[in-house]
Order: structure tokens, then C-alpha cells, then sequence
């Protein structure tokens, strides 16, 4: 074995050991379940499928009539990454259930861990680090910092194309030989393709390469005066090289641009709250015993990954203050700037957002209009961690370079022992793994009817309307192979979702089925009691849906006066009001938290608790700790009565319920004329409307429906030209 790739051997067998860690509880679930989320995790294996659909018919993978039939859809402006996608549909085919993709996840988690350590061993070496286990363990320090981010937690299970963050790392490695006058011209050709890489995996990361290319561009024309004009030159013509490559990419992208879309994220709700550099994030370990803070930033869990870690940032501090090199530096200054913009529009503080101040995002989204689209500034702040790696790397090398010497004499230094660098290094890595581990990495399974599968059997005539909400419906085109008039794209274009909207039977079913937008009506009303609910994804009882809200009403009947406390757990939105008074806000989409409030009690209060479920799992269960109890305690059914003094509460479920304007044939016909569709799927509960529409059911199983709609095939016109 070459001694000089013992290092980077060592370092990748390490590194994928970890991430297999991570990775082994979705592995073992991978014949049956996804690696990610109940949302945008699906929509990364759709575009595995139908990359692999579009090159065995010989189709561009950047157009499809299988979303938004009959007209079709651009792809340009989907979260699309074609390296990505390529990956998942190679691996797809080879391997069995959902492991192929799983594998690509695994790929990324090594891959951005192992590109960082790259980047920190020649950042090491670049400050005279000979090889050996200082150097070693302080770049593995530096990958584990990037690698395996609060950052990387938050969107592995979820954005596929932002886990691509080894080419970041890889580009930022080349900057500095770019700059080189001596490197030749490879330097140059090595950025130019790994800033396309970038693109052919995500925008998000292409505008890092760019501020990270800006700042290093600008250091060198400072420096021109000592250094001369030829570094800055180089790395202008690496950015040219990089820009020209891209074109390709860039100008369907900037042309799809042209047409109203939407889709977008508001930028100033997914923006980095300043209080989250300092707090663990609900999908590290730690961040459960902050959760009574960070569920109340904007966004969700899966966009705020902004925790810094207090180790990496004072292993940075002391690399500044002894060994700070022009690379750390211009790392130092592109994370600065890109945990700035992450701040977005307006700052964020403990979930208020305060408006009457501005931000660099919004002066910079002015001259740029192009960031409107992007819409979620919380994501540059990758720029931070990579940063932070660098750093980490560097203070870790001095600490470990410290212990590894001993004075016994002003003139006689000798090495400690090995094994003492070696231990001092492990324990290093182990405590940056302790601060930032993840508390799990997610599996998702979707029903996998019979009849889908049967469907896809059949050669299509005509298109299919999926109710089941937004990136369902995609994983159901993987098992029927049928086009459907709607499908999740990240960015669709309006005169499409107004067309839909405008339709007398399918507007009513789409608003309801994706945005819950539809007249509410009383489900069920029963005696509950205790408030101790945990019904998942299923609905609380047969007739009710599973997107609802549930109010309980009654009184509460205590012991004695005195101080009271309560304690509420919900997953999503719940809210306990006593005698009118507001005691516990649980309020908000979010996973099951709990949140507690204290009374004082005279005699027993009226009882009202609000609940509504925004989607996902449901749960509402009430704990209650009485004077003199030692602990909490569920509010038993016998402290709990309704108005009429019978035990427990009155509850009432209600849902929303769409109201098509056509009716029976009518509706029908104007399905199969209109829009082509033959079948129409919808999750069980939900077929009020649908068993009006002079529809048929065909097919039952899993919580999921189909329904045939009667009449002879036919393919309708896109929309005419005036509403393109």
C-alpha cells in the first residue's frame, strides 16, 4: 500500500462506517419503506422514475405529459437534479424495494463527509501539516463538522438535492490552487465541472459557489498589490469556465422564469432565526430539550439546520488566533456572509419576525429577482458549517499538535506516547458526534394497493385524478404508470393551477384534497374521556377524515383550591383554555411536543381544548399536576364531566367536505370529455363527493380508493393558445 493514501484510506473506511451507522435502521427497512419523509422524499424517487421513463422512450427529461395532463409541464424549475436523478434510476433498477435509492442518501452522507475531510487535509497541508495522525485526526474533525451537520440532519431525509454537498466541499478545495499561478491549468478545469456538478444538482448550491468564488475573487484583488493581478485573473477565468458550462442549464432555466409560477417559499418565513445558531435542532438528539423554543421558529424542522455547536466554534475561535491562513480566511468571510443571508428579508428572534428592519437578503433579492424563486435564504447557511469545518480542522491540529509534545528541557523536546494523540484525537471526534448527532433518520411507507399494480398493466386510456395530496400521487404513478392532471412540481405554472382550479367538479376536490379548502360540516359528537389520544395517520373514528379538528367541552372538578398545572402534548395544533383563559398554547404544524401552563383555582373552571390535525400523524393527550402531587398524571375520566354532569367531555369532530357543482352524469361526462380521466384515486373516508359524481368504485384496500368513471376513452386538447 502507497504510505501516502493510507491516510485518505483510513479516513473513508471511518467516515462510511459512520454513515452506515446512521444509515443501518433505513437499510433494514429499505424492501418496504423509504429513507425520508412522508413529502419531498418522494418526490426525489419520482424523478428517478421518470428520468429512467423518459430515456428508455427517448423523451428530454426536462418535460413530461405525465403531471398536469393533457398539457404537460416543464421540469426546469423542479427540484430536478439530473445527477440525482440518474443515481436513484441506475440503482432503482438494480435493486429491490426502495434500497437503490436508500443507497444514493447513503451515498451523499459519506460523500460530504469524506469531500470535507479532502478539504481539510490540503487545507492542513497548505499550513504545513506533514502527514501523520495529527493531521489525520484534525481533518477527520473537519469532516465530522461538515459531514454530519445539523445542516445535513436536516435535509438528508427530505431535499436530495441539497445533500450534495461533497461538490461544495470538493470546489472549495480548489480555490485556492485555482488562485495559484504556478498550479497550471487543471485547478481551473477542476472548478469549472464541479460548479456544473453543482448544477446538475440544485441552484441552492450553485449560489454558494458563486459568494464562495465572489469572496476568494475579491481577497485576491486585495492581495494584488503584493501578490500581483494573476491569482485574481485565474480565479475570474475559472468563474468565466464555470459560468460557461452552466449556460446550458441557466438559460431554459431563466426562460421557464418568464411564465407566472407558483410554488415558491416565502423568504421571510424560511429564514435562519438567530436564536437557532445556538440551539440543538428538533432532529438532532439534543434538540429534544429545546423543543419548547425552536417549534416556534417559522419554517419547519426540516429547514431550520442553522445550530453552529459551541466545540466547532471554539475550535475555529483558537484557529483564528493561531492558525489562520488566507484559505481559512476566505472560508471564514463566505460562511460569514452566508449565515448573513440566511437571516433572509428581515431578522428572526424566538419566532417573531421583526419587519421594520432590513437585511443584505433584501437588498440582494432586489438587484437579483431570481432569489424570489429560490425562497428559502435559511439554506445558504451551509457556507457557515463549511466554514466551521475548515476552522474545526485547524483548532484541532493545534490542540493535538500541543499534546503531542512534552518539554523536559529548554532544548529537549520529546514525542508522548502515540497512543495519547491517538486517544486525545478519537475523543475529539467523538464529543463533535455527541453534540451534533441526529435523533434518527425517518422511514416512510405508502400503500401499495393490488389494483394499482393491475392498473399499470393496462395500456392507458386516458389520465387519472389523484386525490390523495401533493407528492402521494407521484408514488402512486410509479405503480400505475398512468398520467394525472395535476402532480407535485415545485414550481407550476399558473394559467395550469388556475385551469384546474376553475373546474366545476375538480377545482372543489383539488382544494380540498391539497389545500383543506372546502365547507366544514360536523363529523361525530361523543362522550370523550380522558384526553389521551394517539390515532397516527388514521381518522378518530369511522365517517370522520383524517385531516380534522376536534373541540372538547365541558368542566373541570377538582379536589381543592390552590395552583394547578398542565401540561398539554399534541401533534399538530392544541390549545386548553380554562374559564375562558388561555392556560396552554400547544398552537402550530409540528410533531408531538408538549407545552405546560399554570393556574391558580378557586373552584372548578369550564373546560374548552381545541385540537386540529394539519396532516400526518395525529395525537392530544392532557396531563395535569394537582397541588401536592409529586409528578404528572393523565386528567382522569372521573375529574372530567360535560354540562349535562355526565362523566368525560363533549366532543365534537368536524372535517371539510368539497362540493362539486356538477352532479351524476353530468359530472361524469364532463370528466371523461374534459380532462380525458378514466379512474380517480382517493383515500378512503373520503369518497362523500366522489359517491355523487356518478362514479363506480372498482378497487378498496390499504386506506386507499379507486373509482371508475364510466364512458368511452377520449384525449382532450391542452388549453387553447389564449390561456398559455
Amino acid at each position: 500500500m502507497d504510505p501516502a493514501r493510507r491516510p485518505a484510506r483510513f479516513a473513508a473506511l471511518l467516515l462510511l462506517a459512520l454513515a452506515v451507522a446512521v444509515a443501518a435502521p433505513a437499510l433494514v427497512a429499505a424492501p418496504v419503506a423509504l429513507w425520508g419523509d412522508s413529502g419531498d422524499a418522494w418526490q426525489n424517487l419520482w424523478n428517478g422514475w421518470w428520468f429512467a421513463e423518459a430515456v428508455a422512450s427517448g423523451h428530454s427529461p426536462f418535460y413530461t405529459h405525465h403531471l398536469w395532463y393533457p398539457d404537460g409541464v416543464s421540469l426546469w424549475l423542479q427540484t430536478f437534479g439530473p445527477l440525482n436523478a440518474a443515481a436513484t434510476a441506475l440503482l432503482s433498477r438494480l435493486l429491490p424495494g426502495f434500497l437503490g435509492y436508500d443507497l444514493v442518501v447513503l451515498g451523499h452522507l459519506f460523500f460530504g463527509a469524506f469531500a470535507a475531510w479532502w478539504l481539510c487535509d490540503r487545507l492542513l497541508g497548505e499550513a504545513g501539516l506533514a502527514r501523520g495522525p495529527v493531521r489525520l485526526l484534525a481533518a477527520l474533525a473537519g469532516a465530522v463538522v461538515f459531514g454530519f451537520s445539523p445542516y445535513v440532519w436536516a435535509h438528508l431525509s427530505v431535499h436530495l438535492h441539497l445533500s450534495s454537498i461533497g461538490f461544495l466541499a470538493l470546489f472549495a478545495g480548489t480555490l485556492p490552487r485555482a488562485a495559484d499561478p504556478k498550479a497550471g491549468w487543471r485547478p481551473l478545469l477542476g472548478a469549472g465541472l464541479l460548479a456544473l456538478c453543482l448544477g446538475l444538482c440544485g441552484w441552492y448550491l450553485v449560489l454558494d459557489a458563486a459568494l464562495l468564488g465572489a469572496v476568494f475573487l475579491l481577497l485576491a484583488l486585495a492581495r494584488a498589490p503584493q501578490s500581483g493581478l494573476r491569482p485574481a485573473l485565474r480565479l475570474a477565468g475559472a468563474g468565466l469556465l464555470a459560468g460557461l458550462l452552466l449556460l446550458p442549464l441557466l438559460v431554459p432555466t431563466l426562460l421557464a422564469l418568464r411564465e407566472p409560477v407558483e410554488g415558491a417559499h416565502d423568504p421571510v418565513t424560511f429564514s435562519t432565526d438567530l436564536l437557532s445558531l445556538w440551539l440543538p435542532t428538533p432532529k438532532q438528539w439534543l434538540g429534544r430539550y429545546f423543543l419548547e423554543t425552536t417549534t416556534r421558529f417559522t419554517g419547519n424542522a426540516g429547514e431550520n439546520g442553522g445550530y453552529l455547536g459551541y466545540l466547532p466554534l471554539a475550535a475555529t475561535g483558537l484557529a483564528l488566533l493561531r492558525r489562520r491562513t488566507p484559505a481559512l480566511v476566505g472560508l471564514g468571510l463566505a460562511g460569514l456572509a452566508g449565515v448573513v443571508l440566511s437571516f433572509g428579508p428581515h431578522p428572526h428572534l424566538a419566532g417573531a419576525i421583526h419587519r421594520e428592519v432590513l437585511l443584505p437578503y433584501a437588498a440582494l433579492a432586489r438587484m437579483l429577482p431570481f432569489l424570489g424563486q429560490l425562497g428559502c435564504p435559511v439554506r445558504l447557511g451551509l457556507l457557515g458549517h463549511l466554514a466551521l469545518a475548515a476552522g474545526t480542522a485547524l483548532g484541532v491540529s493545534v490542540l493535538l499538535e500541543a499534546l503531542s509534545r512534552r518539554r523536559t528541557g529548554p532544548e529537549d523536546p520529546s514525542l508522548r506516547p502515540p497512543w495519547r494523540l491517538w486517544a486525545a484525537g478519537l475523543l475529539a471526534l467523538a464529543l463533535l458526534l455527541v453534540e451534533y448527532a441526529p435523533a434518527g433518520q425517518p422511514t416512510h411507507r405508502y400503500p401499495r394497493p393490488a389494483f394499482l399494480e393491475a392498473l399499470g398493466q393496462v395500456p392507458p386510456t386516458g389520465a387519472i385524478a389523484d386525490l390523495t395530496g401533493w407528492t402521494h400521487p407521484l408514488y402512486n404513478q410509479m405503480l400505475h404508470g398512468w398520467p394525472i392532471v395535476h402532480g407535485y412540481v415545485s414550481r407550476r405554472p399558473l394559467r395550469l393551477v388556475r385551469r384546474l382550479m376553475a373546474d366545476p367538479v375538480l377545482g372543489p376536490l383539488y382544494e380540498e384534497a391539497l389545500y383543506g379548502r372546502a365547507p366544514r360540516q360536523r363529523a361525530l359528537t361523543r362522550i370523550d374521556g380522558p384526553i389521551d389520544f394517539d390515532w397516527g395517520e388514521a381518522p378518530p373514528a369511522p365517517g370522520v377524515q383524517a385531516d380534522f379538528e376536534a373541540e372538547w367541552v365541558g368542566q373541570l372538578r377538582i379536589d381543592r383550591p390552590g395552583r394547578y398545572a398542565f401540561r398539554l402534548g399534541s401533534d399538530d395544533d392544541a390549545v386548553l383554555y380554562l374559564d375562558g383563559r388561555r392556560v396552554v398554547d400547544n398552537s402550530g404544524a409540528h410533531p408531538f411536543v408538549t407545552r405546560e401552563g399554570e393556574v391558580t383555582l378557586a373552584g372548578p373552571p369550564t373546560l374548552r381544548l381545541t385540537f386540529r390535525d394539519r396532516g400526518g400523524a395525529a395525537a392530544v393527550r392532557l396531563w395535569w399536576r394537582p397541588p401536592g402531587a409529586a409528578d404528572w398524571s393523565i386528567v382522569p375520566r372521573e375529574a372530567l364531566h360535560t354540562r349535562a354532569g355526565a362523566p368525560g367531555l363533549e366532543g365534537v369532530y368536524t372535517h371539510r367536505a368539497a362540493r362539486p357543482r356538477l352532479r351524476g352524469e353530468a359530472a361524469a361526462r364532463h370528466l371523461r370529455a374534459r380532462w380525458g380521466i378514466a379512474y380517480l384515486i382517493a383515500y378512503a373516508g373520503r369518497s362523500a363527493a366522489l359517491s355523487t359524481l356518478g362514479l363506480e368504485r372498482v378497487g378498496a384496500a390499504q386506506g386507499i380508493e379507486l373509482w371508475q368513471v364510466p364512458g368511452p376513452a377520449s384525449r382532450p386538447d391542452p388549453a387553447p393558445a389564449g390561456d398559455r
